[in-house]
């Protein structure tokens, strides 16, 4: 947390909600650092346990959003 102001790199922020391992917490923390920066960045926290959304709904969407994020910042 203590350089991520000077981040500009736009990001993309998934997790879950029952992450055991990485505390949905930590990826508000990093959202709202980054969002105060000014950085573009967007969140997205799925109501599942486990470390991945494993059903293929969410997984589906997880491809999706990655996707379109890649196709948003990486081809201008």
């Amino acid at each position: 947390m203590t350089y991520l102001t000077s981040a500009k790199t736009p990001t993309l922020i998934m997790c879950t909600t029952g992450d055991f391992r990485v505390p949905p917490t930590q990826s508000y923390k990093l959202y709202h650092v980054l969002k105060a920066s000014g950085v573009p960045v967007s969140m997205v926290a799925y109501p599942v346990a486990g470390h991945f959304p494993g059903d293929p709904y969410r997984s589906r969407d997880v491809a999706r959003r990655w996707a379109e994020w890649l196709d948003k910042y990486l081809c201008k």
